[in-house]
């Protein structure tokens, strides 16, 4: 058996890149450096990211976006163009950018994969340029500015984005789906990995990227506890493996044959189906194992927040820090626990104004109770000392958990 991966033609690719770079408002195929401006180094440019709701009612229900770097021009100087637009998309988008088509051949089955991908920069802004009818499914924040200097630095790395990342990678392989605290054993290469990367790419050129805002992302994170192994094609049995997942999930894909499957019924299908998913990486030309362990995707975690160097996650609501881990993230993380094993009682209104006025009265009582208890009888005393511990150090604590931090920090849960 010999089962090989091949590439669509490339001059097919080629042309089809073009004629999706110019669907975008005149956009242009980023094939080399030469294609982006080069500005003064005195030039002032606004760092804007924009995200756009796609996939109609299924996609806004899992919040499932498009993203954009936009740079606008500040001042009047003629020799820069007044915005201009950064997007990474798949040039076949769609399940051909996730699943390979199975070409038979005397030795075996070949996997024929159309997942490349392309830079696209428009000379304009595209959320001005949008019909009116689509323009509130855009949204778009401020994240800082960026000089002359930096644009043509950061453009020479924008040229080379796709030949590091020339395949659309829909997956992330993660032991969490917080992004935040998992371990990543394999990224994505989607819009919204492209936009991180630029954001991060600028601020480590000298862009002063400043934002406080909640920027989001779409992470499409396969769960698992254990490494990916990487599979040998060269070795007829792994080889045999690999086709025998893509023909099984296409046929899971498969719904009838006059249309194919959509993105929130290929999540649906993953999630419910299968323990088990091949993930290949075009950079390398690899195929991975992936163990999945329960829920397998979560669904409803396809939408979480990037954390960026520069922002203050306790400002934000996140009372962990981007390194480390700080007092208030310990209290985090205790009180989430708490929430989580005590019953759902502890929360009620009635139980948090008792355990304000015990915190109080408590104490009170304590110190004011009969002296004949104390030189009385000593069991007593040793009974209320240990109520006017209670009272003065465990009162404020639970108070503390369930008065105050009824926290945002969710994505701890």
């Amino acid at each position: 058996m010999n089962n090989e991966t091949t590439f669509f033609e490339s001059s097919e690719v080629e042309r089809a890149a073009v004629e999706l770079c110019e669907k975008e408002a005149g956009g242009i195929w980023v094939s080399g450096r030469d294609v982006l401006p080069t500005v003064p180094s005195t030039a002032e440019f606004d760092v804007r990211y924009a995200e756009k709701s796609i996939l109609g009612l299924a996609g806004g229900l899992l919040s499932l976006t498009h993203s954009y770097i936009i740079l606008t021009r500040r001042g009047q100087d003629s020799q820069c163009p007044p915005a201009m637009t950064f997007q990474y998309f798949a040039v076949y988008f769609g399940a051909q950018a996730i699943l390979p088509r199975l070409v038979a051949t005397p030795e075996g089955k070949n996997l024929e994969w159309s997942n490349d991908s392309v830079v696209c920069y428009t000379p304009s802004d595209l959320t001005q340029t949008a019909k009116d009818a689509d323009k509130e499914r855009w949204m778009v924040s401020i994240v800082g500015t960026c000089s002359g200097d930096v644009f043509n630095e950061w453009c020479e790395w924008v040229a080379l984005y796709e030949k590091r990342q020339p395949g659309y990678q829909l997956w992330d392989v993660w032991d969490h789906h917080n992004a935040r605290i998992a371990k990543k054993y394999i990224e994505g290469s989607k819009c919204d990995d492209f936009s991180q990367r630029s954001l991060l790419e600028l601020s480590s050129l000298g862009a002063r990227l400043d934002t406080q805002t909640v920027l989001y992302q779409n992470s499409f994170t396969l769960l698992t506890q254990e490494p990916p192994r990487l599979l040998d094609m060269s070795k007829p049995a792994e080889a045999l493996e690999v086709v025998s997942f893509y023909e099984q999930l296409a046929t899971l894909l498969a719904q009838d044959e006059t249309r194919k499957a959509t993105l929130p019924e290929t999540l649906r299908t993953i999630a419910t189906t299968l323990d088990k998913f091949i993930v290949y990486e075009r950079a390398t030309n690899t195929y991975h194992r992936v163990i999945l362990s329960s829920p397998y995707i979560r669904v409803d975690k396809l939408y979480q927040r990037m954390y960026l160097p520069w922002q203050s996650y306790r400002l934000l609501g996140d009372s962990s820090a981007a390194s480390g881990e700080p007092e208030a993230g310990l209290l985090s993380r205790a009180t989430s626990v708490l929430r989580r094993r005590l019953p759902d009682v502890a929360l009620s209104p009635k139980l948090r104004i008792a355990i304000r006025v015990g915190s109080i009265v408590v104490p009170i009582v304590s110190v004011v109770v009969p002296t004949w208890l104390w030189t009385g009888a000593p069991e007593f005393a040793a009974f209320y000392l240990a109520g006017l511990v209670n009272g003065i150090i465990l009162m404020p604590i639970l108070l503390l958990a369930y008065g105050k931090c009824v926290f945002p920090a969710k994505e701890l849960e």
